[in-house]
């Protein structure tokens, strides 16, 4: 990490290993978040950083999780594309979809929000 924050920066440096860490976090079942402060002991903001980012993935794909459900009970028949469209929505979308979804009638009128 030194030779990268004496080449590009420290901003630099703390963005790798932020991507690093949470590429390491998200593909290995065996990394937690004990594994990752043995890594970086001291913390800090990339720490901070990194746990922020992952509490919003989290949060996010809860989000996207409980309203695929509720839209499959309102919508039991309904097309796998929806679905697909739906993973793709960042979180703005998710939320004003999750707040529409007891106004919206059918497949057509759910369609206008993806």
């Amino acid at each position: 990490m030194k030779q990268v924050e004496d080449r590009y920066g420290i901003q630099m440096a703390h963005e790798i290993t932020e991507i690093t860490m949470i590429y390491v976090f998200n593909s290995r079942a065996d990394v937690d978040e004990e594994a990752i402060t043995e890594v970086l002991p001291e913390g800090g903001e990339i720490m901070e950083t990194l746990a922020k980012r992952l509490i919003e993935k989290g949060e996010a794909r809860g989000e996207v999780t409980l309203l695929m459900r509720l839209i499959t009970k309102k919508f039991p028949e309904l097309d796998n594309k929806y679905y697909e469209k739906i993973k793709k929505l960042d979180l703005q979308q998710i939320e004003a979809l999750s707040m529409a979804l007891f106004d919206i009638q059918d497949s057509k009128e759910l369609e206008e929000y993806l």
